[in-house]
């Protein structure tokens, strides 16, 4: 199979919209922890804690350039402990694709579409995510940059329609409650940066992997700068309360704003640029689940993995969780951190732990 290759433009593009997509569907997740109209400290607190993560997962993948962390975590770990390792990021990138597809099917049954069958919504985005891959990663890339501009184009004015409208009142007192509320609330979505292990997929085919370090923070660093906006937004125009118990405070907050009697549904804008988003993001997962399955089992050609997976991801969004309910509490912090905590750290710690030895190994 001819080598792929994508520019690290067109990786930085996907991820700032995987990231700053998993905001729009995520946002919620801000305040379970009672942060309230400290949120916003919150997410200045997941900028910090994010891009320490993601320049460790960038710093140990930029060592082995031409792998992909499936390789290399055997080669680190032994064989048993590196296969180990790889199901669990695989096992990420299921899951998380099961849950941001899921998400976006409920809001669009919910709000936008509630006599269709929510197969059809989810079906339709994995098939289109699956046409996609099976092209190729040359056309993800392709994709991402025709959609970063149009997607940063809604991004934006939603900002700017809702800005005009904030009042400064709500955020007061700040940190009333002092530092724990706020610590808490940064748990979840820091956690949700396991998301940047896509790194360790795709980095092995990028033009410059030199550069993946600063790639990758300055895309995350990005998307986070839209978090820290949106959440002091949200919690100044729609108040701490309501920002912190709506199921969608995003889009109950672009539904309050009234432009003039001739815009109406402003809403669609941000549908629209969290459709783009999630296929930029689907499609992502789905190379990376595919090419990292290829590379685990020795499949020469990840291809003939692409409409096997879109199949068992489609079952999974949609009997995954009972109903919305059963989702949100799997996306508590009492549920969520612990899982996620042990889903994120335990293969960073084991393979630069790995790492480590092998260093002192080849010098002794």
């Amino acid at each position: 199979m001819a080598k792929e290759q994508i520019a690290n433009r067109q990786l930085w593009f996907i991820l700032f919209i995987m990231r700053s997509t998993i905001i729009i569907g995520f946002l919620p997740v801000l305040t379970t922890a009672d942060a309230l109209n400290d949120a916003w400290i919150s997410a200045i607190l997941v900028l910090i804690g994010s891009l320490l993560i993601v320049y460790f997962i960038s710093l140990l993948d930029i060592r082995y350039k031409e792998l992909t962390i499936i390789q290399y975590s055997q080669l680190l770990l032994g064989k048993t402990f590196g296969k180990i390792i790889s199901l669990i990021i695989l096992w990420i990138f299921l899951q998380i694709t099961a849950i941001e597809i899921r998400l976006y099917a409920e809001v669009i049954v919910t709000t936008f579409l509630p006599e269709t069958p929510m197969i059809y919504i989810v079906g339709g985005m994995v098939l289109t995510a699956a046409i996609c891959i099976y092209m190729g990663l040359e056309t993800l890339g392709r994709s991402a940059d025709f959609l970063f501009f149009l997607y940063s184009f809604m991004v934006v004015t939603v900002i700017v329609i809702t800005f005009l409208e904030i009042d400064l009142e709500n955020i007061q007192p700040i940190m009333a409650r002092g530092w724990s509320p706020v610590i808490a609330g940064t748990l979840t979505p820091i956690i949700l940066i396991k998301q940047a292990w896509v790194i360790t997929i795709i980095s092995s085919e990028i033009e410059s992997p030199q550069k993946l370090v600063k790639t990758a923070l300055t895309a995350i660093g990005a998307s986070i700068i839209v978090l820290i906006i949106m959440v002091f937004i949200t919690i100044a125009v729609l108040g701490p309360d309501m920002g912190a118990r709506s199921s969608f405070p995003i889009l109950i907050l672009i539904r309050s704003i009234e432009v003039s009697d001739f815009l109406q549904r402003t809403e669609a804008l941000l549908i629209f640029a969290w459709n783009f988003g999630l296929f930029i993001s689907v499609s992502t997962y789905l190379y990376c689940g595919a090419r990292g399955i290829a590379d685990l089992t020795g499949i020469k050609d990840y291809h003939a993995l692409v409409w096997p997976m879109s199949i068992i991801w489609i079952f999974l969004s949609i009997h995954g969780f009972e109903d919305i309910f059963a989702l949100n509490s799997f996306l508590q912090p009492e549920v969520f951190v612990p899982y996620g905590i042990f889903m994120l750290l335990l293969p960073l710690i084991l393979l630069w732990l790995g790492y480590g030895i092998r260093i002192i190994r080849q010098k002794i």
